[in-house]
């Protein structure tokens, strides 16, 4: 029997919709990693598209390497290609396009994170991509106006393959990037503009390794063509400056942020009283002056940068920078302890976007002002706030923003103690979310109805509501947050004298809250943040500014609880040297205390 009446007979064999699924697979080169087959195959999941690659393999049509990558037999794709119709073939092309755009995006964003995955993987998908690529840097596909996307697309090719042996490649990339630049035409404003879109782009997705190699290739590029190369070159240099900070203050390098902003405005200063644009960017690396100061907790440096940035934003006159100015000069004043210039200064902004029409900026700063007032326990302005921002979320037609800021008046009410006003919003964010099927928002909307329902004694409605929100967070993992469910059902048992219970649920809630931390789940609460640095400090065998701190807590107020005191209790033994602890028996400690105490001593030496 032939090579090719063995292929014909082995896909004989297999079932039908594999083999539906199989022909479209002819647009591939060699084969596929798992994620791109379920793709182009329009498989219902990656797991239907794993069932339906082992049936391939072990009919001998594919093998499986590294990475969930399969390597086809060629035979196998001569025939796929033969015998699939045209039309399905176009079909099943752009649905390649579209799985190698994602690849090189995820294996370039690899070659920061895991250059080993991303190496391998690239080197197996290798025909794939530069098929792809091909397609793109040829006519008509290339013209002047995607050239600029072509070029950082094969840019990203050729990080990925600095270290591979393929010089036929490398030397075909570099051609085709010359024929993309070639098309941008020489360096200038075009040419900038274009770069810098391109970096806001990789900012926005939080893609910031990338991001921040495209901005340091735009500075140099400015670097190397001067100030004077073409009129605006100067600014485009501040600019330039500006984005590399923006990038390294995301990135949380906010001091390394303030030489390049320092840079930007030498470049500015002197053109800001004639020239407008220059007064803009002015304002702009001002505001991300201020927000790394802030990041550092120099408050009184960032509130001169903010009034400075107001004085100018006024006179160009930029009234949205203005009012953003405004907004952070009054988070600020906030966190210097001077609440009623905070609230002017959010007052102020608020006017501002109300006159330009910015209703989203309108409502951040309404949020802004019910902090304010909740952090100074004025709960009826907070919750009247609160209700303006929901009156513009209304009419926004923002139901997510609705639910979320149901959700905060519930909060706020349950705080002032106004249980039924907490039922009200409660039961309005369920009914919300559950009428625009938003089932996550639901559930978490379920689960503090449950607790308030739990708090008034309700335990019929409590039990009802949060059989609800466990039965709608399932299908979230984590993101539904569990342990809370537990936790309120642990607290409904014990109400109701069932210790038995109480202490099964809460077990859960503990299980439930340790499977999500060691899953990279983040605690940035001041549990979380306390046995952090425990652990820095037995690990430094410097533990005296947290015995102090220990101390300090001990004797506050506002840590008086017995959970609390018994968090800080262990946390004192763990540094006595004490271990094994029997925290899980210890009834005293909240539920999160309890995990996050079982995965510190797990870290400690014995």
């Amino acid at each position: 029997m032939s090579n090719s009446s063995a292929i014909t007979s082995a896909l004989q064999a297999l079932p039908a919709d594999i083999q539906a699924s199989l022909s479209k697979l002819s647009v591939l080169k060699q084969g596929g990693n798992l994620v791109v087959i379920s793709h182009v195959a329009r498989s219902e999941s990656v797991e239907a598209a794993k069932a339906m690659m082992d049936s391939v393999v072990s009919a001998g049509l594919a093998e499986e390497k590294e990475h969930t990558y399969y390597r086809f037999d060629p035979e196998l794709l001569t025939h796929l290609q033969a015998s699939t119709r045209p039309e399905q073939q176009q079909v099943s092309h752009q649905h390649w396009l579209a799985a190698m755009d994602q690849l090189l995006g995820f294996l370039y964003q690899q070659h920061f994170e895991d250059s080993a995955m991303a190496q391998r993987l690239s080197t197996l998908e290798r025909d794939n991509l530069m098929a792809y690529l091909s397609e793109l840097s040829s006519a008509p596909n290339l013209v002047a106006d995607n050239a600029n996307g072509v070029l950082e697309l094969l840019r990203r090719m050729d990080t990925l393959l600095e270290k591979q042996d393929c010089e036929a490649e490398k030397t075909q990339l570099k051609q085709w990037m010359a024929n993309a630049e070639a098309l941008l035409g020489d360096w200038g404003p075009v040419r900038f503009d274009q770069e810098r879109q391109n970096v806001e782009g990789l900012i926005a997705q939080n893609s910031m390794l990338p991001a921040s190699r495209a901005a340091q290739a735009l500075l140099q590029q400015c670097h190397e063509v001067g100030t004077e190369a073409y009129e605006g070159a100067d600014k485009d240099l501040a600019f330039a400056n500006i984005l590399m900070a923006r990038v390294l203050k995301r990135g949380g390098s906010g001091e390394e942020a303030l030489n390049y902003l320092e840079q930007a405005q030498a470049i500015l200063e002197p053109k800001i009283t004639t020239d407008r644009t220059a007064a803009s960017y002015m304002v702009a690396s001002m505001m991300e002056q201020g927000e790394c100061l802030f990041a550092q907790r120099q408050l009184v440096p960032a509130e001169v940068v903010y009034s400075k940035a107001i004085e100018l934003a006024d006179s160009i006159p930029d009234q949205r920078g203005s009012g953003i100015a405004q907004t952070q000069r009054a988070a600020v004043y906030s966190m210097l302890k001077r609440p009623a210039d905070a609230l002017r200064g959010y007052q102020s902004a608020l006017d501002v976007f109300e006159q330009i029409g910015e209703g989203v900026l309108a409502v951040n700063v309404w949020h802004q002002i019910a902090m304010l007032h909740r952090v100074n326990e004025d709960y009826d302005n907070a919750s009247a706030a609160l209700t303006a921002a929901l009156d513009l979320l209304t009419t926004q037609k923002n139901v997510v923003g609705v639910i979320s800021t149901l959700l905060e008046l519930g909060g706020l009410s349950e705080q002032s103690d106004s249980l039924a006003e907490a039922v009200s919003y409660y039961k309005q964010a369920v009914t919300l979310a559950e009428e625009s099927g938003d089932q996550y928002r639901q559930a978490a909307a379920a689960n503090r109805l449950a607790d308030v329902y739990r708090k008034q004694g309700e335990t019929k409605l409590a039990l009802e509501t949060l059989e609800l929100a466990g039965s709608l967070g399932q299908q979230f993992g984590h993101a539904a947050e569990p342990w809370k469910t537990w936790s309120i059902l642990s607290e409904l048992h014990a109400g109701n004298n069932n210790a038995e219970g109480a202490e099964k649920a809460r077990q859960q809630a503990i299980e439930a809250y340790v499977s999500y931390r060691v899953d990279g789940g983040a605690n940035n609460e001041g549990d979380g943040q306390l046995c952090a640095m425990v652990l820095q400090a037995i690990q430094s065998d410097n533990d005296t500014d947290v015995r102090k701190l220990l101390s300090q807590l001990a004797d506050n107020e506002a840590w008086k609880t017995d959970e609390q005191q018994a968090l800080i209790e262990a946390l004192t033994q763990l540094l006595d040297g004490q271990r094994n602890l029997a925290l899980l028996e210890n009834s005293a400690l909240h539920y999160r205390h309890v995990a996050e105490l079982m995965l510190l001593q797990d870290r400690l030496p014995a």
